[in-house]
């Protein structure tokens, strides 16, 4: 093979190499920081879940202790009331006991 020849196909080479790299750039829609990103993603993943729940969890417990205060002692609806408080810090306390556990197991975070 001619030197002429080695450069054209060692140029087509390249020039091959450099559209795949675009390619796969704009199908990907990432950067190329290796995978930064991802970690950031899921650290925020964890933060907004546990956001959410928290909000969630305060919602529910500040309105069944409206209808607890609002309700005669002896009445269904404060039993009910009470009943789901006392269930929902139970699930609550479950899942913290969870977490520490995969923690525990030596995952750096869980929800």
């Amino acid at each position: 093979m001619s030197k002429k020849k080695k450069i054209i196909v060692l140029s087509c080479m390249i020039a091959l190499l450099a559209v795949t790299a675009v390619f796969n750039y704009l199908l990907t829609g990432s950067d190329l920081n290796g995978g930064a990103n991802e970690t950031v993603t899921a650290k925020t993943y964890f933060e907004q879940y546990r956001s959410e729940r928290s909000s969630t969890r305060s919602s529910e417990l500040n309105e069944l202790d409206s209808v607890i205060s609002v309700a005669n002692v002896d009445s269904s609806e404060y039993n009910d009331a009470l009943n789901m408080k006392t269930s929902l810090q139970s699930i609550t306390e479950k899942e913290m006991y969870l977490e520490a556990l995969i923690k525990a197991y030596g995952f750096k975070d869980c929800v």
